[in-house]
């Protein structure tokens, strides 16, 4: 193996096992020693890579959030009307957050108290700067989208809290342990339900 692909190799090790054990507990009980067990390396090697803890959560949510953009613009650009961008939005989400699932759950567990209270002031901005990106390209390009019925009021920003809300909330309801049986209830099941409402009261 050469170095370029043993450092390559490393360094997903490392964010795999940084997104694994933040997704868990919060920001400051997590310690770049542990980061380094999970990944199997040493924590002089894990330092080589990313020198604080914040310096590597920093490159985590910089490097996902940015994809996150990027198959957005990629998928939203060809698209020919606000209404076709809505239902494009909501499957793109869908299919980023199923490939990058343990990543989102970490964005996810960001609005807790636990975490929200200790990030860096500066890392939580940033955090939330990439996060509008995301919201604010999404809401331009289904602005003017043509609704009926009791979604007919509702702003483009709305829209988009409201396809968040639903994408993280199929994944994190689809999995959670209840006394109902969810079992045949899967996030595609909840998402193309999403996508038929939205289809049933689009105006064409």
């Amino acid at each position: 193996m050469n170095q370029e692909k043993r450092k390559a190799i490393n360094k997903l090790s490392i964010e795999q096992a940084a997104i694994q054990l933040f997704s868990q507990r919060a920001f400051t009980d997590v310690s770049m020693n542990e980061i380094a067990q999970a990944a199997g390396l040493s924590k002089r090697t894990v330092y080589k890579y990313f020198p604080s803890k914040d310096a590597l959560i920093s490159s985590l949510f910089e490097t996902y959030q940015q994809n996150h953009y990027r198959e957005l613009t990629k998928a939203l650009s060809s698209c020919q009307s606000p209404g076709e961008a809505l239902l494009t939005s909501i499957q793109t989400t869908f299919q980023y957050t199923k490939e990058n699932l343990p990543f989102m759950r970490l964005l996810w567990s960001v609005d807790d108290e636990t975490w929200f209270n200790h990030l860096p002031a500066d890392l939580m901005e940033r955090i939330l700067g990439w996060n509008t990106m995301i919201f604010t390209y999404t809401a331009e390009h289904i602005r003017g989208v043509k609704l009926h019925g009791e979604m007919q009021d509702y702003c483009a920003e709305a829209l988009t809290h409201y396809i968040s809300a639903v994408n993280k909330g199929a994944f994190i309801q689809s999995n959670k342990g209840t006394s109902r049986n969810l079992s045949d209830i899967t996030p595609e099941i909840l998402i193309q339900m999403e996508i038929q409402m939205f289809r049933q009261c689009m105006e064409v």
